[in-house]
């Protein structure tokens, strides 16, 4: 279980790290919203939460988190690989 843990702080911090520009626009953009404090990345890795895990033959996997309405309802994808490199994070749908 502390592995897990473990897996999921780096992943969220990644995406975080990779997203959180790109959730401060969005953020300024929702015309609906009252004044917002800006989003930090602790807020950030808060409000995201496993959707699934997807494991490929060579190691490779995609991590989906629900964003937390960040982006609006699309899903965040994390890719890596079971050595603890992470390749890239990014919103779709």
């Amino acid at each position: 279980m502390q592995e897990q843990a473990k897996w999921d702080s780096s992943i969220k911090s990644f995406a975080a790290n990779q997203l959180i520009d790109l959730a401060k626009d969005w953020q300024e953009q929702d015309e609906s919203a009252e004044e917002q404090e800006e989003l930090t990345m602790n807020q950030f890795i808060s409000r995201i939460s496993l959707e699934s895990l997807h494991v490929y033959p060579e190691g490779e996997f995609e991590v989906y988190y629900h964003d937390g309405d960040l982006f609006w309802g699309h899903v965040i994808i994390v890719k890596g690989n079971i050595n603890g490199t992470f390749h890239d994070a990014h919103i779709a749908g």
